[in-house]
Formats: C-alpha cells, structure tokens, sequence
C-alpha cells in the first residue's frame, strides 16, 4: 500500500495521482521516479499478509497500481490523511501500523498451509517441484494453485520462479569468483541461456548489464 501526501509518484511512465493506491503483485522489475515535494509512505506485506485486508483474489491487481478507493479502503485512506492534515509532524507510521491492525482479518486455517507452503518454495531457493512441495498437503495442485491466486497473487511455479531469480541476483551481487554459469547453476538454471532470459524477463535487463547498473 502506498499512501501520498505529496507530488504525483511517476512509475516508469505514468503519473500516479491518487491519494492512496495498491501496488500490486509486480511480476517485473520497473522504475518508480521522485520529484517535486516527496511525502509518501509505504506499506509492504510479507507474502499472502495483503489478503487479510481485501475482499478480491490478490492475482486481479496483478502489475496494477490500484486506488484504495477501487478496493473499499476508501475509509482508511481519508482517516491517514485526515491525521497528517491535522498534524504534518504526527507519527503517521503508528498511526498506520494502528489502523491496519484493527482492520486485517482473523487468521483463517488456510493461512498456516499457504504459509507451509511458501516456507517450503524458500527454503528450496525455487528449485524444489511442485510435487516436492505439496508433499504431505493433501490438497490438489488446481486447490493450491486458486489458494495461491488469491493469497499470493500469483500461481506456486510462478512464486518459485521469481525466489530462483531473486537468488541469483543475490548471487550476482556477491558473486567473488564466480562465473556467470556457475551463478546460474547454483540459483536452479539449466544452462545459461535459460538463465539470462529468465532473469531478463524479471529484471528487465541481462545479468552482464545489471551488475553495470548497480556499478
């Protein structure tokens, strides 16, 4: 959740007008750009956490960035800015933080297996199957894969996908001696050109130019 109180937030391209809106799950990297009077907060939930506070299935705002007055939080966002109009040196994070925890949902039985789950694509760094990971579940994989949409945002081999990629450039970002090959075998890829296409597709640009970027 992003909550602005000041200039428009250009993400790539595009101007972001609105007071309040849901960043959605990004399944590619992009650029948000500041100018002007910055004065924005950002609330960024753990894997599945977003659920508890929207009625739709996580995966409908997928690469969108939504208005909290589209997702009935409406309410929420007029009570932030209501707090940092009344006082702009207010602690606006606990007041946030305050909000927030009044509003999420209980706790559903179904929370603990999708966590089950995510704990086990992590641990596995995205190279564990699907078969692997649902072992002992005792659901389908079409029952995992809607739990997944509407918890997560996004199918489990797509998850595992971006926690492969994630590693990788982890690795890249430290990689001392190593080569480029032995990088990608280490984060789960078959050979090196499945490598650079998976991570450019995420990244949006080739592991070569990411380390020039981040240079």
């Amino acid at each position: 959740i992003v909550l602005n109180f000041g200039a428009p937030l250009r993400y790539e391209t595009r101007e972001i007008h609105a007071q309040g809106f849901m960043d959605g799950i990004h399944t590619k990297t992009r650029r948000i750009s500041l100018a002007g009077h910055v004065d924005a907060v950002g609330v960024r939930f753990n894997p599945g956490g977003a659920s508890r506070f929207f009625s739709v299935p996580l995966s409908e705002i997928n690469n969108a960035n939504t208005s909290l007055s589209d997702l009935a939080l409406n309410h929420f966002m007029q009570r932030c800015h209501a707090e940092k109009a009344r006082d702009p040196n207010t602690d606006i994070l606990s007041f946030i933080d305050k909000l927030l925890l009044e509003m999420q949902a209980a706790p559903q039985r179904t929370d603990l297996l999708i966590q089950t789950l995510l704990s086990r694509i992590k641990s596995s760094q995205g190279n564990a199957s699907i078969a692997q990971t649902m072992n002992g579940i005792g659901r389908s994989y079409r029952q995992i894969e809607r739990l997944f949409k509407g918890y997560i945002g996004m199918t489990p081999k797509k998850y595992a996908r971006l926690i492969r990629v994630e590693n990788a450039r982890h690795q890249l970002k430290n990689r001392g001696y190593q080569s480029y090959t032995e990088i990608g075998e280490i984060a789960g890829f078959y050979d090196q050109a499945h490598f650079i296409r998976e991570f450019k597709s995420i990244i949006g640009m080739s592991p070569t130019a990411y380390l020039r970027f981040k240079r």
